[in-house]
């Protein structure tokens, strides 16, 4: 019944959309009225799909099939519509449709398409692109791994979607743990999302991050942590972690009373190490949590991820001192 009210909005919202593209230049008040019972359809989809998310158990998430699997199915499909002599009974084409379905689910969630994916000696450090946002993967050749950030700007879909895939072709179901560096949403907003298709096993925050409970996006990211049960620990400057058997994790900021200041200036900072090298990740970090950290000595760092997306308030100058590195072989 409700795929039937569902592909009365679908072919409706079709058709006017398409009606709009010829009509619309043409005739400007119908191509209008057209878009609004299209968008009208639209929305009307969308509340199909919310209200049948709502069961427990209704759908699962898994990766994606494989390129050629997607290409052969829009192939037969192609030819199945355009060419009747292909058209079989309906038995044996819903067989062989559910069998492809089936082929297809098992690609995708099985581990023969990602062997060899996560075969790598050290550390492996990936700046997902997410647009204005912050997400890094951190993955160790033991296959431990550690996200830091999930989010930007605008739709938490937009941020969830690459980082999605980037796990999926990493063949990474389970995430050790989500480290949120501070409480901006273009830091946090996709948690909610993953949380719904991965395992994770815990999620570090600093003391500061939930105390603006009265900002929507964090009180929602709270509630679905806490509905998930995944657990939550609090992590500060006096605090050291160990990700795999060779990777360090230091936290260099902040310090267990806070700083004065804003959220940014909260943000945890992460400095990964590694065989004699240095990762520095540190979120949005600017004054007066900037001058704590750079009142500290000096780390020489061979990657630096610049603080508050390079914004002049993270002083990036000030911040990164950029010196020649060369490696002696003798």
């Amino acid at each position: 019944m409700l795929s039937i009210v569902v592909w009365i909005p679908i072919t409706l919202a079709m058709y006017t959309g398409f009606a709009v593209l010829i009509v619309g230049p043409l005739v400007p008040p119908l191509g209008q009225l057209l878009g609004s019972v299209c968008d009208a359809n639209l929305w009307a989809i969308e509340y199909c799909i919310a209200q049948g998310q709502r069961p427990w158990g209704n759908h699962v998430w898994s990766p994606p099939p494989p390129w050629w699997w997607v290409a052969v199915f829009y192939t037969v499909f192609l030819a199945w519509a355009f060419l009747p002599q292909w058209k079989s009974r309906r038995f044996w084409g819903m067989t062989l449709l559910i069998s492809w379905f089936a082929a297809g689910l098992f690609l995708s969630t099985s581990p023969l398409p990602n062997l060899g994916t996560n075969e790598q000696a050290g550390l492996r450090c990936t700046f997902v692109a997410v647009g204005h946002g912050t997400s890094v993967l951190v993955e160790t050749s033991d296959g431990r791994n550690l996200l830091y950030d999930a989010g930007k700007l605008g739709s938490p879909v937009g941020a969830a979607r690459p980082i999605s895939a980037l796990l999926w072709s990493r063949g990474i179901t389970r995430l050790d743990s989500i480290v949120i560096s501070h409480a901006d949403a273009d830091h946090f907003n996709a948690v909610p999302d993953l949380l719904q298709r991965y395992q994770v096993g815990e999620i570090l925050v600093s003391p500061f991050m939930f105390e603006r409970l009265d900002q929507p996006a964090v009180r929602t990211l709270k509630d679905v942590i806490d509905k998930s049960q995944v657990p939550v620990r609090t992590i500060t400057s006096s605090d050291r972690l160990q990700l795999g058997d060779d990777v360090d994790v230091e936290i260099l900021h902040p310090t267990p009373q806070g700083v004065i200041g804003s959220d940014n200036a909260h943000s945890l900072v992460v400095l990964l190490q590694y065989a004699g090298r240095k990762v520095l990740l540190p979120g949005d970090l600017e004054s007066p949590g900037l001058d704590h950290v750079l009142a500290e000595l000096p780390i020489d760092c061979d990657i630096v991820m610049t603080p508050h997306h390079g914004s002049k308030r993270s002083d990036p100058r000030g911040t990164v001192r950029l010196e020649p590195h060369t490696e002696s072989n003798s």
